[in-house]
């Protein structure tokens, strides 16, 4: 396993358009995954998209710590693996934000209150989740954690001035 270097703000990797994986049981998906956990850990985040590690690939990994969800429950971590996500319905709701790729700033992000998302695992099943403000019936996001893959994997994120993140 190995630290990643996180790309910032203005890096041509998250202006591009992230790349699906073709393999997510591969050898090199595995080690990529591996090494944006600890990196991820490290920085110390939630959450991390591939693009932010320098790798334009639609992968993204998560975790929600119980002191930091503040609930019992906490997010444990996931990985997505070319995830598509849409909005259930047009209630959106506004909260303060940190990016890994813009340290040390935070600012008001508008957000879908309800999301769900198809994407691949590491042993290359398909998994489907919906998310709201709380858990749902199944394994889900909660709203205010949701992670930045439509920003960084279609090229709106940190890496463009003027948007949204």
């Amino acid at each position: 396993m190995a630290i990643l270097k996180i790309a910032r703000m203005g890096h041509p990797v998250l202006m591009g358009k992230a790349r699906p994986v073709l393999d997510p049981t591969s050898a090199p998906v595995q080690q990529l995954v591996s090494d944006m956990v600890e990196t991820m850990l490290d920085a110390p985040g939630i959450g991390l998209a591939a693009p932010q590690v320098h790798v334009p690939a639609r992968v993204v990994v998560f975790r929600v710590p119980e002191e930091r969800d503040g609930s019992e429950n906490g997010v444990p971590l996931t990985v997505l693996i070319n995830p598509e996500i849409e909005p259930v319905d047009e209630a959106m709701e506004e909260g303060m934000e940190g990016c890994l790729s813009l340290p040390e700033m935070v600012g008001l992000v508008s957000r879908h209150t309800k999301i769900r998302y198809r994407a691949f695992d590491l042993e290359g099943q398909v998994s489907w989740a919906g998310a709201g403000l709380f858990w749902d019936l199944f394994f889900c996001i909660p709203k205010k954690y949701y992670l930045p893959p439509p920003d960084y994997f279609d090229c709106t994120g940190a890496g463009r001035q003027g948007n949204n993140y």
